[in-house]
């Protein structure tokens, strides 16, 4: 695997199950095709929930009424609560567990990885005049429920700013690359409770709203703007990498097309053998490559 370089990918807005789709094709490249890691970044359209893997979305979320609100829905292949994707940054860094693993203890568990890949993000947001840093014991301990809502719990790599919750973030191992995603809010905007079921809406209107700490909170619109590269640059000096803008390639991109399509696009994808999504991806990628050879191979005319 290359670990000198740091892509950075900055996308626009994209749909639910393109990003999710787009999060898993990067990481594939790292970890079937030697890719290097990865930071992007990138925006939804429209405003949409995800869900962690684990959660029971059919019984918290009346999938009609979010259609008819015009909120999207996707089901992670992360960990961890529902996220409401409005108006914020979010943010998937892939980076080989080997090279985690050299700043802390040799046999790291999972959450010494998360907390190694998350420093950078608490130091970038400390330079650009956010009062990050790691939730305390306390925190994590009075974060325990049952809550939906990921900003409603905190873990040992959440994120705070102000004594409230900024960072909501969820991780998921591919092999040996760790793959965390995230959202960092720039203003708050609250999820409709209509679009809930009514089981899940009885569950969260006993309980206060989850306290969430947001970007404007602490920084300028010029300053927010600038955090992507603020991030990346720190990631990549911190682990030792050239940051590097990049793009998808023809693989990828065509991963991206199949995986939300046939993957994404589905809350029940979970319930179908993980073969299902590897068998369907190298049959497209065979179909493309013989229908490149027949494009581009030259017939030769009969004499």
């Amino acid at each position: 695997m290359d670990n000198e370089k740091l892509r950075i990918i900055i996308d626009g807005a994209g749909a639910p199950e393109a990003n999710m789709a787009a999060d898993e094709a990067l990481a594939r490249s790292m970890q079937l095709r030697g890719g290097s890691p990865f930071a992007r970044f990138y925006r939804w359209n429209p405003p949409s929930m995800s869900f962690g893997y684990f959660q029971p979305v059919e019984r918290l979320v009346d999938i009609r009424a979010a259609e008819a609100a015009g909120i999207g829905v996707v089901r992670r292949k992360s960990g961890g609560k529902m996220v409401f994707h409005a108006d914020e940054i979010t943010f998937s860094i892939g980076m080989p567990l080997q090279l985690l693993r050299k700043g802390v203890a040799e046999k790291a568990d999972f959450l010494a990885c998360f907390q190694a890949l998350m420093q950078p993000l608490v130091d970038a947001l400390t330079v650009a005049g956010v009062p990050a840093r790691f939730s305390e014991d306390h925190e994590v301990e009075s974060g325990r429920s049952d809550r939906i809502h990921c900003y409603a719990a905190a873990a040992g790599h959440s994120i705070y700013a102000g004594g409230k919750k900024l960072i909501g973030a969820a991780g998921s191992v591919m092999g040996d690359v760790l793959v965390v995603h995230g959202s960092l809010p720039i203003t708050r905007r609250e999820l409709p409770s209509t679009v809930l079921t009514p089981a899940a809406q009885a569950r969260e209107a006993d309980s206060r709203q989850p306290l969430i700490s947001v970007l404007t909170d602490f920084i300028s619109s010029a300053s927010i703007a600038e955090l992507p590269d603020r991030i990346a640059c720190t990631l990549a000096s911190t682990f030792g990498l050239e940051p590097l803008a990049s793009a998808y390639d023809d693989i990828e991109r065509h991963e991206v097309q199949i995986l939300s399509r046939e993957k994404y696009s589905r809350i029940d994808w979970k319930t179908l053998p993980p073969e299902t999504w590897e068998s369907l991806l190298q049959n497209a990628l065979l179909q493309r490559c013989e229908d490149c050879f027949t494009t581009k191979t030259p017939r030769h005319k009969e004499r």
